[in-house]
């Protein structure tokens, strides 16, 4: 759920605190490049260590009603690189407020659209890197033979300069079509999150309890480079993605 506050230039998100199956999660790790492990906050209490895994989108299908009905841009349509028609949602929203708001100019505009112009097919993050398969050798188990080889997926990680924000890259398999496909996560600190009553740090999740990211003036360069990010992942990616720069450019 997206709000937001033109007079303070902000954008508030819920995030959910107790959900782990959801396009948001909450995890642990000691550091930010070691795998994150899924914790219990009703029984662990929040640290330091704790961050919020977000699986962001950019937009969604009008077809798919529920998930519509989650962005506040219903009227902004476009077609997407699979012939569906679009809405923005989350980043997308993100960026159609900031522009509103200022916190993004015109000049960012600009230089977001040459970005994503000048992009070559090479520099997709779905053509560039491929899932690695090592040899197969044999090993026996009680007294069976069995085929032992590994499967490696590349993780690209980028910190988002100036931020608290860093972006996870996992290259998998396509599930209904063959190649691969590119899943993005923004990861960032429970610290960043608001209850607006009880600090998270050193206490357990309430019942249910949601707390809110609040985007400010000072998250424009986040918006701006995720967008960046999304149009490596594919082709299709900077198409859509394109298309909600043109509708953004032409409102504001």
């Amino acid at each position: 759920m997206l709000s937001e506050d033109y007079f303070s230039k902000q954008i508030s998100v819920s995030v959910p605190l107790t959900e782990q199956s959801g396009k948001v999660r909450i995890k642990v790790r000691e550091a930010m490049n070691q795998y994150g492990r899924p914790t219990a906050t009703r029984q662990e209490p929040f640290s330091e260590n704790h961050y919020v895994e977000w699986q962001i989108g950019y937009d969604v299908v009008k077809s798919e009603k529920e998930k519509f009905e989650l962005t506040t841009l219903v009227r902004l349509l476009f077609e997407g690189a699979n012939g569906k028609i679009k809405a923005p949602y989350e980043l997308g929203e993100f960026l159609y407020y900031f522009a509103k708001m200022g916190v993004i100019g015109t000049v960012e505009l600009n230089d977001l659209r040459s970005f994503f112009t000048n992009l070559r097919s090479g520099d997709f993050i779905s053509e560039k890197f491929q899932i690695l398969r090592s040899k197969e050798s044999t090993v026996s188990l009680a007294g069976m033979d069995f085929s032992q080889g590994e499967i490696r997926y590349p993780i690209l990680i980028h910190k988002i300069p100036k931020t608290e924000f860093e972006v996870e890259i996992v290259v998998r398999e396509r599930q209904r079509a063959i190649g691969v496909q590119p899943m993005l996560y923004v990861c960032y600190p429970v610290a960043r999150l608001t209850t607006g009553f009880l600090p998270l740090l050193g206490r357990c999740a309430l019942k249910k309890e949601t707390a809110t990211l609040i985007l400010n003036s000072s998250d424009g360069v986040f918006v701006l480079e995720l967008l960046k990010i999304f149009e490596l992942l594919s082709e299709a990616h900077r198409h859509d993605v394109l298309e909600i720069l043109k509708l953004v450019h032409s409102e504001c």
